[in-house]
């Protein structure tokens, strides 16, 4: 889990996740090859949520961060890479609020 709000894009098929108090729920990936192919990984990630460090981040669609990573029981488990949409954009694209923190 991490500390933030969820909002759901029905119309789009996938959810946004932006800065907030509340617990957001989902999956931890772990990669163990080595960091030459990680980077790759990252790399497809960052295209597949329209991010690119190369620009301003209102330019990129989701903005790529160190996120603390917490388990079910509220204890840190470690940072992790996490992607966030910026409040306006989630108004603007009418998303809906999940605040039970769980994505459909």
């Amino acid at each position: 889990m991490v500390r933030g709000q969820l909002y759901d894009f029905p119309q789009l098929g996938y959810p946004a996740m932006t800065n907030g108090a509340d617990w957001v729920k989902g999956y931890l990936l772990k990669f163990a090859q080595p960091q030459a192919v990680q980077a790759e990984i990252l790399a497809g990630l960052d295209a597949l949520e329209g991010y690119r460090a190369d620009r301003p981040s209102e330019e990129s669609e989701y903005v790529r961060s160190r996120l603390p990573v917490f388990n079910l029981s509220q204890e840190f488990l470690q940072e992790a890479w996490g992607y966030r949409m910026a409040l306006e954009a989630v108004r603007s694209q009418h998303g809906l609020y999940l605040p039970e923190g769980n994505w459909p």
